[in-house]
């Protein structure tokens, strides 16, 4: 069996102290952090912004972020 100096157990404390500390300051920020812009490329009232906006009301509560249908008719999605 491998006795443990008191250096040593002292030296493992102090790099598992350090570690713990050092990881909250490493962390970011969480995702989104601004609400969300969700572009329809058709116009207001039709059955793809109903669609829109009901699938962005169910992902701002699963994200915890707002999410704002923008409308704009003949926007192109590449």
């Amino acid at each position: 069996m491998v006795a443990l100096t008191r250096r040593a157990a002292a030296l493992g404390l102090v790099s598992a102290a350090g570690i713990g500390l050092a990881s909250p300051l490493q962390t970011q920020a969480d995702f989104p952090d601004k609400p969300i812009r969700f572009i329809v490329p058709f116009g207001a009232g039709g059955t793809m912004d109903v669609v829109a906006r009901t699938v962005s009301n169910e992902a701002g509560k699963t994200l915890g972020q707002p999410i704002v249908v923008k409308n704009r008719p003949g926007a192109r999605v590449d």
